[in-house]
C-alpha cells in the first residue's frame, strides 16, 4: 500500500502526493485519504532538510488547503 512505500519516497514525491491529495479531496470532500497525509507529515517533517523551498511550500499549501494542523510538520518546516 502507499503507506508502506511512503518512507521510500524522495522529497519530491512526498510533495507531489501531498499537493495532489490535496487538489483531490478539496475537489471531492473525501476525507478517508487524511491517514495518508498524516504519514506524510510525518516523512517530511523527518525528512525535511531534504526539500527544497518549493517542496516545502507545497506541502504547506496542501495542508493549509485542507485545514490540516500538524505540529512536527509546522515545526520541521519553520526551521
Amino acid at each position: 500500500t502507499a503507506l508502506q512505500i511512503l518512507p521510500d519516497f524522495k522529497a519530491q514525491g512526498l510533495a507531489n502526493t501531498a499537493w495532489a491529495m490535496a487538489k483531490l479531496m478539496a475537489d471531492h470532500e473525501g476525507r478517508s485519504e487524511h491517514r495518508l497525509l498524516d504519514h506524510i507529515a510525518h516523512e517530511v517533517a523527518r525528512n525535511a532538510k531534504d526539500f527544497t523551498p518549493q517542496g516545502l511550500a507545497n506541502i504547506g499549501w496542501a495542508f493549509a488547503t485542507l485545514a490540516m494542523r500538524h505540529e512536527a510538520l509546522m515545526d520541521a518546516v519553520a526551521k
